[in-house]
């Protein structure tokens, strides 16, 4: 008898331990344990994962059922603009390049973009960046594979490519992901990423089509080498540590990544061929807009959907975006729309749509709510993706 009310004691001290750890952690915007049988089924909970919160620190945050109705709709709010952001960003780049060298074009904004989001993460911290040395090394690497690399040759490209050819080419980055996924860490592929592969590529020789004089194929192929940086760089961000600092770690990247395309515009010439006081205003427009919309609030969405919600969900944008620059192209510049481009398209985009969807079913999450998940196989194939406008 004394045994068991020994044993009992000692439970009942654990559990009050535990109790004050949870209220310390998470402070009064936790409902406590003791509270919850007050509250009913009537009020019913979900659980909503904090931002910057690992799946591994196993904390959860009570969350009435009306406010996650609400958090979901934010989602949803977030993603469209995300979607159209992206989109929208493929056309105004063409109308950019072509009136500005394209590097010059393209790494300014990124460097502002990236001032503009450094500023806003290091607000709340204080001015602190709260970022090791060598995630701070990853960030501005990876920065360079994805903002020089890929976007200095979707930019590039764009000059003798529609809008919506390029978002296609370049939406390719998750299945490039997965092949260097596999050759580099050893990532086992599935066989829905295989099939998705083999469709994505037949989708991508049948719509640049080198036999043909329809689509620039050197053109073609530096927006497929664009895809190809940006997956190395998903990559290279894999492996930081800084999950919780998606922002900072972002605007490194843009900081790093426009400061080299510069570099490389200047050792290519291109303030030959930049002339300020003749640019058309339309210039300016777009260059403010891409700096706005794509970069700065369309990027911050991002990042806050990816530490908020479910990666497969954010990066839904790997195959709406592409059919958002299509239309606008189509509907703005008067891009044709052929039965070869629209066809070539939905099979490049379903390729794309079976890889990043896979680990969707590999954590049993519904990518349609938004639910956090952290996939290791995301994180070493770098699957996960960023979109490069």
């Amino acid at each position: 008898m004394m045994t068991l009310l020994s044993s009992k004691s000692r439970f009942a001290d654990r559990s009050r331990s535990l109790w004050m750890v949870r209220r310390a952690s998470y402070g009064d915007s936790v409902v406590e344990t003791s509270n919850l049988e007050k509250v009913g089924e009537s009020a019913r909970m979900k659980y909503i994962q904090p931002e910057g919160e690992t799946d591994s620190q196993a904390r959860r945050t009570a969350v009435p059922e009306h406010d996650q109705k609400s958090i979901i709709v934010t989602r949803w709010l977030a993603i469209v603009a995300i979607w159209v952001a992206f989109g929208s960003a493929y056309v105004a780049i063409k109308v950019g390049v072509s009136g500005a060298p394209p590097l010059l074009f393209s790494g300014p904004r990124f460097l502002i973009a990236g001032s503009i989001l450094l500023g806003v993460a290091l607000i709340p911290s204080g001015g602190r960046l709260k970022m090791s040395r060598r995630d701070v090394v990853l960030a501005a690497v990876a920065g360079t594979a994805l903002i020089a690399g890929g976007q200095g040759g979707v930019s590039y490209a764009s000059q003798f490519l529609t809008p919506g050819i390029t978002a296609v080419l370049v939406s390719t980055a998750p299945i490039w992901a997965a092949v260097f996924g596999r050759i580099t860490l050893g990532t086992r592929i599935p066989a829905q990423v295989t099939v998705g592969l083999v469709i994505g590529f037949v989708g991508v020789i049948f719509l640049t089509a080198p036999w043909t004089d329809q689509v620039n194929s050197a053109a073609a192929v530096i927006a497929v080498l664009a895809a190809i940086f940006w997956a190395g760089g998903t990559l290279i961000g894999a492996r930081q540590s800084s999950a919780s600092r998606p922002i900072a770690t972002t605007a490194i990247g843009c900081i790093s990544g426009g400061i080299v395309q510069i570099l490389a515009g200047t050792a290519l010439g291109e303030w030959d061929h930049l002339h300020l006081t003749s640019m058309h205003s339309s210039i300016w427009v777009v260059f403010t807009y891409l700096v706005v919309v794509p970069s700065a609030i369309g990027m911050s969405l991002f990042c806050w959907l990816l530490a908020t919600s479910s990666s497969i969900f954010a990066n839904t944008q790997s195959y709406v975006s592409p059919i958002v620059a299509l239309f606008l192209g189509w509907l703005l510049l008067g891009d044709p729309l052929t039965v070869r481009v629209i066809a070539c398209a939905a099979v490049v985009l379903v390729g794309v749509a079976l890889i990043v969807t896979r680990s969707a079913h590999m954590n049993g999450n519904e990518a349609a709510y938004g639910e956090r998940s952290t996939d290791q196989h995301e994180r070493k194939s770098g699957t996960m993706g960023v979109d490069t406008t």
